[in-house]
């Protein structure tokens, strides 16, 4: 139990903290943790200065020694550092701007800045955040340090850094420091000198401009080139630059564009754009959507993934985690090799355009609400390591700003709290404030009081250590007010301890809030209105490469509430809304068109009950409706007039015992007008009156007391002049029977008087025969009750007795719980109404939550893709409860789902048309993959692929439906061998059949049905041909052969002989015939290898050859030396591999290597890591937990009693309360999806725990 603190001032001294608790901020000591939320205290003595790090500090990023041209660009910023000028870097998506900041970052000229060379990624951090990271880079501390903008100031007068910023244009807008982000740190460390990098100059005249264009057309052809591989023909060349110009020489899209060619194995021809006059690509206008094209289903996952985070940096597991993928880490690699993804220190993100094409395009609810689910769990298993946590600050505040928006109020505040005391210890206060406000947000959906106070409280905390009195006494008053009617005493007394400190604080400097932000620029509008023009005038440059066009969104309404939903006459609700791609908007009754906000609140004075309709209207002219009810209480009814009291008071006069003085005293209550009779007439209205009589005789006084509701109430005393004063009534009995009942049942209050004139019961009875006979009247009350009975005597002095009624409330009751509707088709919104009696509180289940008011309501959700049921749980104010189910049916329909080849039988080298369509699916593949074509859904006809496969193949498309249900079909392609042909040798003659020696003669052939031919010993390369003629000198009478190899491999031959007059004799003769020898053919290399990745390659090397040739697969190949050729193999099946090499003079020679294909990976069996603790002992009625990890795939359940839980794939420990009444020894058990059972024990004693 959390203990209460005192509300006193308390001072504090600083120093060393353990557990890393307490963050020392200004003149003022927070101490962060407790579950009543931060402490502030005063300090009493200068905490520990920070000490600066030893510099020079180098904290560059990668380097980057082939940047390719940018002389000019590097010479500018290199002379403005030497005279310590800032130099902002602008460009186009893709052009360049972090890879010329990583090329800086190594420069000679940078080490000349003595603090050294920082490099910050500035993404969406916010510019106090930013701050404190950069100050940490130069100083350490022992203790968490949260310095204020003017000591930070203080500490970086000294620093003389070069500091990189880059993606200053994503910087998020600060509502506290809206101011630019290089601008002001430029300000704070006017030592320092920074470059940054954006999309659009901001830094108008504060610094040296950059701009970063497209590469020259030589040196985009060179980036091409390297990208691509291999050095490119001259045709090649053209088509090349041809390309890279129609891509305007973007850095990027070149990589791009040169990494598809490459890994499609497409001859550049065929890939590129053909050479024309036209305008290049717009810069806003990246190709993207041409190339995010996933090759895996991992892929499309990890794609997804990342879309989630806005660009901004994420860690791999945390990706693995969110995308489901074990490889997370490859498949990162190869889109970071394909420039799709980008990547510093061990974090990955997308690049601007891949990320802004994956927004439009793809529904990414599902992968937020996974993310938001992962970081919540995360983060409360991290909660001991806050460095860890504040480190993903930027997604941590990304996830949660959309929880809020889609209303995940649990997840919200899990994360939340999870995640706010590491922000604060690590100086992300403004990332802090982030999730203090989501988790506020979330209290108030909730209603839940206690949880909206304490983010109410860390608020204000956080404004009065920064400083910020206004907005710290606001949050902390309302959080005060609402923890003491919560009658938290704890909570009140730390939310009081902290307005004292608000309310008297030490001397200090205040900081005040900054201007709001300039207008943006009017340039700003020009440059998007350019732009625009430029896309429209492209239009036709690259087409295959140009992104869809953007999908028009129906509209949609995000929320629409009231606040308060009843009031009082007269009084005044919220009405707020908010909606999405919608053209207009309009509230009926009484308020009419409005904007279409994304968010505002309107404030509404209805004079009755009133039922508000908002409709929008989308921009694919759809509409859409949503209702709420504002009630409005009907006025109290006047009072009636009560009579409180009214009594004969004696007094004795002058005279003594024998004079006395009479009075009438009276109270009453809500009373227009009160009189009495006899005499007396109209008196005073008052709670307590005495008026004088002189009764001559025994007079009875009646008191009437009217109320403005026009009703009287009498009472009357009797005054006997002659009698001494009467007895007091007394009451011998006044009892219930029985003294408890159940509500709803009746009992009764029996009583017997003596010496009464009147007699009345509260609460609720009223009169009663006031005989001295045993007497008892009826009551039936809702709760525990205390009736008084007062007995009157004949002056109006009162006697009293009271009796008590226990009262047990009555079980609730579900009297009324539907759906409507109760069935929808695929999804559909649905109306659930309900009508309970004696219920104080009402929650629904599947997401739906606490609802109100208890008695009658109806709330809205959204079903699809599967039933849901949904139950309405009532509980009463005794803590029972009663339940009611009801199930909405999702109509999903079955897929459909079809497959085929035209035609069915083709000859090895032909083409067919694979044709699929698909309905009513959610996702689908055709197996075996369809030559890297990306598959779409087409719900109107028939998408057809062309396939060319090298054997008989069976395509297998699966699907998977709406509703999770999987279906398949086939289509066999029938490929068969063309017979093979046995070469033909039609003529072979010399144009000579005897020449003079020095003398050329033609030799002339042709074949039929040849695959290669040669002519012995001519040393050229010859084409089968039907008729072909080639020149030869021979020194010496000479026998040619010309061999003809067919397509069933067998050679056939054929000679003519020229003879040569005048012929060298004896020496020569010899050495002409050893010149006419050719070497045999050699095979240098032939081995099978395994690349990156896990693809196997086939590689060879010949010598002495003309021809060489690979069989199966590959057929003819270059007859390449040392080093050789590999090729990729795709084979499935085990091969044997032929390579045959022919010589110049058509001796062949042949090897063989066998491949048998890598085994596929296995997924890694689940083992358990721990099960612990081994032991432990708890006294009977404790809890208790025992916490495991396991690592790999599979499934877990602890028994007895718990059942199956989830297991820690990346080996995270998770824990589990346990509450045995004995001892009990529990059992985690592990099974792999093979089945491979793991298990382990630990026990839990349960005894008497003596003090």
């Amino acid at each position: 139990m959390a203990q209460s603190l005192p509300s006193t001032n308390i001072d504090a001294n600083v120093g060393p903290v353990s557990g890393g608790s307490q963050v020392a901020v200004g003149s003022h000591i927070l101490q962060i943790g407790h579950v009543e939320g931060g402490v502030v205290y005063v300090s009493q003595g200068e905490p520990p200065a920070p000490r600066p790090i030893n510099q020079p500090i180098m904290l560059r990023p990668r380097a980057f020694p082939r940047l390719l041209d940018r002389v000019s660009e590097t010479e500018t910023v290199v002379r403005a550092l030497e005279s310590k000028e800032c130099v902002e870097c602008s460009g186009e998506q893709g052009s360049g701007k972090t890879s010329l900041l990583r090329h800086l970052s190594y420069h000679p000229r940078a080490d000349a800045f003595p603090s050294g060379v920082i490099y910050f990624q500035v993404n969406r951090q916010s510019t106090d955040d930013l701050l404190k990271s950069l100050f940490d880079a130069f100083y350490e501390y022992d203790s968490p340090l949260k310095p204020t903008e003017t000591q930070i100031r203080h500490y970086l007068q000294s620093v003389s850094a070069l500091i990189l910023l880059d993606d200053v244009e994503t910087a998020r807008e600060q509502t506290e420091n809206p101011t630019n982000v290089a601008l002001y740190l430029m300000n704070v460390a006017p030592n320092c000198t920074f470059i940054t990098a954006s999309t659009e100059r901001s830094l108008l005249g504060e610094a040296r401009e950059v701009i970063l264009k497209g590469l020259p057309a030589d040196e985009a052809l060179t980036l091409f080139e390297r990208e691509f591989g291999r050095a490119l023909s001259e045709e090649e060349r053209a088509y090349a630059r041809a390309l890279c110009e129609s891509l305007g020489c973007n850095p990027r899209r070149i990589l791009r564009a040169a990494s598809q060619a490459r890994e499609e194995g497409r001859l550049l021809p065929e890939f590129a754009v053909l050479p024309h006059a036209g305008p290049v690509l717009p810069a806003t206008q990246a190709p993207a959507a041409a190339f995010v094209k996933p090759r895996s289903e991992d892929e499309d996952k990890v794609l997804s993934a990342l879309a989630v985070f806005y660009g901004a940096p994420v860690r791999a597991e945390h990706l693995a985690a969110v995308a489901g993928v074990q490889n997370a880490a490859q498949v990162l690699g190869d889109l970071e090799v394909r420039s799709l993804v980008q990547s510093h220190d061990g974090r990955y993100s997308l690049t601007e355009d891949v990320n802004g094409t994956l927004r439009r395009e793809r529904d990414l609810t599902p992968w937020l609400a996974r993310a938001l689910w992962h970081f919540a769990a995360w983060a409360e298993l991290s909660r001991q390591q806050p460095k860890l946590i504040a480190a993903e600050a930027q997604p941590i505040q990304l996830v949660l700003e959309w929880g809020v928006a889609a209303k995940r109020w649990v997840e919200v505040r899990r994360l939340g709290h999870a995640a706010e005391v590491a922000l604060a210890l690590c100086g992300k206060w403004d990332a802090w404030a982030v999730a203090l406000q989501c988790v506020l947000k979330a209290a108030r959906a909730r209603e839940d009081k206690a949880d909206e106070a304490w983010a109410l409280h860390q608020l204000g905390t956080r404004a009065l250590c920064l400083g910020k009195r206004s907005a710290a006494e606001a949050s902390l008053n309302a959080a005060l007010s609402m923890r003491v009617a919560l009658n938290d005493t704890s909570g009140a007394a730390v939310t009081r301890h902290n307005l004292q400190i608000l309310l008297s604080p030490p001397g200090g400097n205040v900081e005040h809030d900054p201007p709001p932000p300039p207008p943006p620029p009017l340039s700003l509008l020009y440059k998007l209105t350019v732009t625009a023009l430029l896309l429209m005038s492209g239009a036709t440059v690259a087409l295959r490469y140009w992104p869809s066009k953007p999908i028009a969104h129906p509209a949609s309404i995000v929320a629409f509430s009231a606040s308060p939903a009843t009031v009082a006459p007269n009084a005044q609700a919220q009405l707020c809304y908010e909606v999405l791609d919608a053209s207009s908007a309009r509230i009926e009754p009484d308020i009419g068109e409005r904007k279409p906000a994304t968010k505002e609140c309107l404030t509404v004075t209805p004079q009755q009950t009133t039922v508000y309709t908002l409709t929008a209207n989308g921009l694919d002219g759809s509409t859409i409706s949503r209702q709420i009810t504002v009630n409005v209480e009907a006025p109290p009814p006047a009072p009636s007039a009560q009579i409180l009291s009214f009594a004969v008071e004696r007094r004795n006069g002058l005279g003594g015992a024998g004079d006395v003085r009479f009075q009438l005293c009276y109270g009453v209550r809500d009373a227009d007008r009160v009189e009495i009779d006899n005499g007396v007439g109209e008196v005073a209205v008052a709670e307590q009156k005495c008026v004088p009589i002189k009764p001559e005789q025994t007079t009875v006084y009646t008191l009437t007391a009217t109320g403005s509701d026009g009703r009287a109430a009498r009472q009357q005393v009797t005054v006997d002049a002659t009698k001494p004063p009467p007895p007091l009534a007394t009451i011998p009995t006044f009892d219930p029977s029985p003294a408890s009942i159940v509500a709803g049942e009746t009992a009764q209050l029996c009583y017997q008087l003596r010496d009464a004139s009147s007699a009345h019961i509260v609460p609720g009875v009223g009169e009663v025969n006031a005989s001295s006979d045993r007497q008892c009247v009826n009551v039936a009350p809702r709760e525990n009750t205390t009736y008084t009975l007062t007995a009157l005597n004949p002056e109006g002095k009162p006697s009293s007795r009271r009796a008590n009624i226990a009262v047990t409330p009555p079980a609730p009751k579900v009297v009324v719980f539907n759906a409507n509707p109760d069935s929808v088709e695929t999804e559909g919104r649905v109306r659930l109404c309900y009508e309970t009696t004696d219920a104080s509180r009402v929650e629904i289940s599947n997401g739906v939550g606490p609802v109100r008011p208890a008695d009658k309501g109806c709330a809205e959700t959204f079903v699809q893709l599967a039933s849901k049921t949904f139950t309405l749980t009532a509980t009463g104010r005794d803590g029972r409860s009663a339940s009611r189910s009801v199930t909405v049916t999702v109509n999903i329909p079955s897929p459909e789902i079809s497959l085929s080849v035209n035609p069915e039988s083709i000859q090895s080298g032909e083409t067919a048309r694979l044709c699929y369509s698909v309905a009513n699916v959610k996702s689908f593949g055709i197996d075996p993959g369809v030559a890297k074509r990306r598959l779409s859904s087409n719900p109107v006809g028939v998408e057809c692929v062309p396939v060319q496969p090298k054997g008989t193949t069976t395509y297998t498309l699966n699907a998977t439906g709406l509703g999770g249900q999987t279906v398949s079909t086939q289509a066999t392609l029938n490929v068969t061998e063309p017979p093979q042909k046995h070469a033909r040798i039609n003529f072979f003659e010399a144009s000579e059949t005897s020449i003079k020696a020095g003398a050329s003669v033609s030799l002339c052939y042709g074949v039929s049905d040849a695959v290669r031919v040669s002519i012995h010993p001519v040393r050229k390369r010859l084409q089968p041909s039907e008729k072909n003629c080639v020149d030869d000198s021979p020194k010496q009478s000479q026998t040619y052969t010309l061999n003809a190899v067919g397509e069933d491999g067998h050679t056939e031959s054929r000679d003519v002989t020229v003879e040569v007059s005048g012929e060298q004799g004896g020496n020569s003769n010899q050495s002409g015939s050893g010149q006419g020898q050719q070497p045999p053919p050699r095979i240098t290399r032939l081995e099978i290898k395994k690349r990156r990745l896990g693809a196997m390659q086939l590689c060879y090397a010949v010598e002495n050859a003309s021809a060489a040739r690979v069989e199966p697969d590959f057929g003819d190949v270059m007859p390449v030396k040392l080093p050789g050729k590999c090729m990729d193999i795709r084979a499935s099946e085990p091969r044997t591999y032929i390579l045959t090499a022919t010589g110049f003079d058509g001796q062949t020679k042949s090897e063989s290597i066998e491949y048998t294909p890598p085994p596929k990976p296995q997924p890694i069996p689940i083992r358990i890591n721990e099960f612990t603790p081994a032991e432990q002992t708890i006294g009977p009625g404790a809890k208790t937990k025992i916490c495991y990890s396991t690592f790999g795939e599979g499934s877990a359940q602890i028994s007895p009693e718990v059942g199956s839980v989830m297991p820690s794939i990346f080996g995270e420990q998770h824990c589990k309360m346990v509450a045995p009444k004995q001892t009990t020894v529990y059992t985690l058990t592990v099974s792999s999806r093979e089945g491979q059972p793991d298990s382990r024990q630990v026990r839990v004693i349960v005894r008497l725990i003596l003090q």
